[in-house]
């Protein structure tokens, strides 16, 4: 799925994202500590994706920027509970913290591939 930028909505107030066929959003949500990274089906009270990315700037956008790395990888009609069971669970906060989550995510969103060709270029 490709995802366009989107008018902010009282849940994504920060950034919002949408698909391109308008199913789902992903984006920013603020929190009492910092942001979390929510994505899931417009107008669903519960997201599929939901992590804790702390108050550093450029750590949202780089959870974001890996978020929708693996939900670029999903057709637009993907059930929520499959992008649900894809994703890692989170278990210390924020994610960049936690020595399981972390990894996987960059794993599924082929970072580590990404930036070993970019050092080999």
């Amino acid at each position: 799925m490709e995802f366009h930028q989107a008018e902010p909505t009282e849940n994504l107030s920060v950034l919002r994202l949408v698909s391109v066929g308008g199913r789902w959003e992903l984006g920013l949500w603020p929190v009492l500590f910092g942001v979390r990274v929510r994505a899931g089906v417009v107008g669903e009270m519960t997201c599929a994706v939901d992590y804790c990315a702390g108050a550093s700037v450029p750590d949202m956008l780089t959870l974001l920027h890996v978020v929708r790395r693996i939900l670029e990888g999903f057709d637009e009609d993907v059930p929520a509970y499959v992008v649900e069971r894809t994703f890692p669970f989170q278990d210390l906060k924020p994610v960049f913290r936690d020595p399981v989550c972390w990894p996987a995510l960059r794993r599924l969103a082929n970072l580590d591939e990404m930036e070993a060709g970019l050092a080999a270029d």
